[in-house]
């Protein structure tokens, strides 16, 4: 009976991962307009890469190979920056071994290197870099989400590459590319180069090609390794096998790898809120056959949170997930969505008349905290970005504010902990629903959190997020005690100044560490979408009906474990 439930449930979670997929996908193909014959071909040649016979693979395998590989190749999803933040974890792990390192970047033209080079040794300034390598027209994507890399290099003193070149033809891109990192790699043949560049560029057809034909011309033997990111046809290939959530490496062949740490929407949601964004300005790319951008590659400013059409996508979002737990949305459902770019609703007459003094505090917080939040008595839903596990995780918190009726703000650390954490749990799942690859903080994760020494320096926040960690640990431990003994001994609640802070955290905290179990239930077919419902209706105005749901949802869910013990563990 689990085995048939879980394939339904497995079922209907991959009829709505495909329903989004496919309506986020025809809106990039509309955006991209036409595309050349010669974009064409070279796209193809890139989808090859995934047609032939895979392996599950690990991180621990993939992290083997890197060591053994001279050159790594890894691919970059521009507009997405958990494709740089992958890169970087990988780099982390190869800085612990012997061989120096070498980083390479597609972002930076080869003929800025003495620019790059200033960056590094102190010389120049981030915004005196920014400006003389021309960076909105040379590169232009996200200076946030490249900047840790090059931040990571500094601090470990690595040299680093600039591979680019101002070509509109992409196969003198890839040339001119593996031209540098032959030449190095010759010079230089005891360190191992790190490069990061466009996914569709390192197919075996493009840069690996030059590469191999430069090493020939030299007589080098050098050992290739390429690390694709998020292959769409690989993530549907593990959906086939109920394995899209559990595998996170795969192995296509000797010297090749993709990390699957993403869902494939998510991905390409990162480049269309930005076409969207530019369609509205008159300034959407232009694909034509002289063009050197392709999906990976064009160029982009930082979207202004504004310009996004979220109250849109936000209604999409809750239908989908309505529509998948069998949750009958209410007629005339109508809410506003409120961004940190428009903060005048704080101090709004409305909001001075229906919230009070400490609710209003509460509102605040969240905002300063940067956290999701629903008013329910304005309708209102603050999201503080506009990536996909805010909205999702946001449109989560709507749903079940809508159909539990509860109206709490909760902001007292002794009557409302269970019911803060019930309400980040179920908000955590919601957004696990439509984008399962997200990750969260678990127990591990703190406990490693407290390992790291503090320094004199720390920030307030860095304080803060210790005394969240301690709380989250002695909750976690009362928890199975509880599990144990059939008996729950609330661990004492934070006092002083920073007792508001310290409770939500950590009911968000152990919300989401709640959240990601019950996801995992809920596909394993051991917690129905019955069950899913109920938690959604259940009103959390009332402590001790909180009190007794939490406790509840915790002998619910003994039994269920993790594929993984820590976020760390994962690419």
């Amino acid at each position: 009976m689990k085995s048939t439930a879980a394939d339904s449930t497995h079922k209907r979670l991959v009829r709505l991962q495909r329903h989004i997929h496919n309506t986020i996908k025809a809106e990039v193909r509309k955006a991209l307009g036409s595309q050349s014959a010669a974009i064409r071909r070279y796209y193809e040649a890139y989808k090859r890469e995934f047609r032939g016979p895979v392996r599950h693979s690990s991180k621990e395998e993939l992290l083997k190979d890197c060591v053994r590989a001279h050159i790594v190749l890894v691919g970059d999803y521009h507009t997405f920056s958990q494709s740089q933040k992958a890169a970087l974890r990988l780099l982390r792990e190869l800085v612990n071994w012997d061989t120096p390192i070498t980083l390479a970047l597609e972002m930076v033209p080869s003929a800025h290197q003495k620019t790059l080079d200033g960056l590094l040794s102190g010389r120049l300034g981030e915004e005196e870099f920014l400006r003389r390598v021309d960076y909105p027209r040379s590169w232009g994507f996200p200076w946030p989400h490249f900047r840790p890399l090059l931040v990571f290099a500094k601090e470990h003193k690595l040299p680093v590459l600039a591979l680019n070149v101002d070509s509109p033809h992409l196969e003198a891109r890839d040339a001119h590319a593996a031209s540098i990192l032959a030449a190095y790699a010759k010079k230089h043949p005891a360190r191992k180069i790190f490069a990061i560049y466009g996914d569709l560029h390192i197919a075996r057809g493009h840069i690996p090609k030059y590469l191999k034909r430069r090493f020939t011309e030299e007589n080098l033997r050098r050992r290739l390794l390429t690390v694709f990111q998020n292959s769409e046809s690989l993530y549907w290939k593990l959906a086939t096998q109920k394995m899209e959530h559990t595998i996170d490496v795969l192995r296509l062949g000797r010297g090749r790898y993709c990390i699957m740490n993403a869902a494939p929407w998510v991905k390409l949601q990162s480049y269309l809120q930005w076409a969207e964004a530019a369609t509205e300005t008159g300034e959407a790319p232009e694909l034509t056959a002289g063009s050197r951008a392709t999906l990976q590659d064009v160029p982009l400013q930082e979207i202004p949170l504004h310009d996004v059409p979220l109250h849109e996508m936000a209604h999409d979002c809750l239908r989908n997930l309505a529509e998948l737990l069998g949750i009958p949305l209410p007629s005339g459902v109508d809410f506003t969505i409120q961004t940190v770019h428009d903060l005048a609703f704080l101090e709004s007459a409305r909001s001075r008349a229906e919230l009070t003094r400490v609710e209003r505090k509460i509102v605040k917080y969240h905002v300063i905290g940067n956290r999701t939040l629903y008013i329910r008595d304005h309708h209102t839903l603050y999201l503080p970005s506009t990536g996909i596990n805010s909205l999702c995780e946001g449109v989560a918190r709507l749903l079940h504010a809508m159909v539990s009726r509860s109206r709490t703000l909760f902001h007292d650390p002794s009557e409302h902990f269970f019911a803060a954490a019930l309400a980040a749990a179920v908000a955590y799942f919601g957004s696990k629903v439509l984008n399962h690859k997200r990750k969260c903080d678990l127990e591990e994760d703190f406990r490693l959190l407290l390992e790291r020494p503090l320094t004199s320096r720390a920030l307030p926040r860095e304080r803060l997020q210790r005394k969240v960690a301690r709380a989250v640990l002695s909750h976690c431990r009362a928890n199975r005690a509880f599990l144990r003994d059939g008996e729950y001994r609330a661990p004492r609640s934070a006092t002083g100044p920073s007792q508001t802070s310290v409770f939500l955290e950590t009911a968000l905290a152990l919300g989401a560490i709640l959240g990601e179990r019950l996801y995992a239930a809920f596909v394993e077919g051991k917690f129905p979408a019955d069950k899913i419902r109920a938690l959604f209706k259940a009103n959390l105005d009332s402590p001790k009906a909180a009190r007794r749901l939490y406790l509840g949802l915790l002998t619910d869910l003994k039994d269920v474990t993790l594929a993984h013990a820590s976020k760390q563990s994962l690419l």
